[in-house]
């Protein structure tokens, strides 16, 4: 969970640097450190992260959480861009369209994380621990 967490501040924070700063945000090494501190914990605690792992897929919070993540790093790009809605909308495109939409999906997609987690920590926190 925190690893989706994490990705999709990326994300966000990626956007924030680049768009606002104006400065190359370092995504790719940023992404392969999260993902070595991700793999060394996977390995510190193998039989708690194989139970969760195996649990996981049966609860509604990991298709929220995978679909916002979805919407997050696909849709957002594509339907935030300015030449997909200057194709789709002509000669009556106006620049807070693309925007509206970035700002909107990111939204949502921050919505579905939050519902996910939410959902996943309550029947989590209830499960039996593995012997």
């Amino acid at each position: 969970m925190a690893f989706a967490l994490i990705a999709a501040f990326v994300s966000e924070i990626e956007d924030f640097v680049s768009d606002i700063l104006g400065i190359k945000f370092p995504g790719i090494w940023i992404m392969i450190f999260i993902s070595l501190v991700t793999l060394i914990t996977i390995f510190r605690h193998r039989r708690v992260m194989l139970h969760f792992f195996s649990t996981l897929g049966n609860h509604a919070g990991s298709g929220l959480i995978g679909a916002a993540l979805l919407i997050l790093c696909v849709f957002n790009r594509v339907i935030g861009s300015s030449r997909f809605w200057k194709a789709t909308l002509g000669p009556t495109f106006s620049p807070d369209v693309p925007r509206t939409c970035r700002s909107y999906l990111e939204l949502l997609g921050c919505y579905l994380i939050f519902i996910g987690v939410l959902g996943l920590s309550i029947t989590l926190a209830r499960r039996k621990e593995p012997s």
